[in-house]
């Protein structure tokens, strides 16, 4: 069975790491990452779709090591006769980001 979801590809569009000197070096600190996930369809074909998933550790100006990574996948739906457009586009939330995840970890 063939999926519904096809990724075509992704492209780092911003990568930062920065170890600033000036702040202390952490004792134990935990930093919790920021994610973000945003859709980007056209208003009038929702078969093609851009996924932008971001992650934040840390505070640029302040934190010990910081680190930002944004990366964009592109994906096309097909079987859309089946799907309502809020499905579709849950897909490319849900699905989308579960595909790029091991890409923006692994940078």
């Amino acid at each position: 069975m063939d999926s519904s979801l096809q990724f075509n590809k992704f492209k780092v569009l911003e990568m930062k790491y920065i170890r600033n000197l000036q702040s202390e070096e952490p004792n134990g600190e935990k930093l919790e990452p920021l994610f973000e996930v945003n859709i980007g369809t056209k208003e009038d074909d929702i078969n093609k779709a851009v996924v932008n998933l971001s992650v934040e550790i840390g505070d640029e100006d302040t934190s010990y090591e910081y680190v930002y990574v944004e990366i964009l996948g592109f994906f096309e739906f097909n079987n859309r006769d089946n799907f309502q457009p809020e499905e579709i586009k849950n897909f490319y939330k849900v699905n989308g980001t579960a595909i790029l995840f091991p890409y923006l970890r692994t940078l």
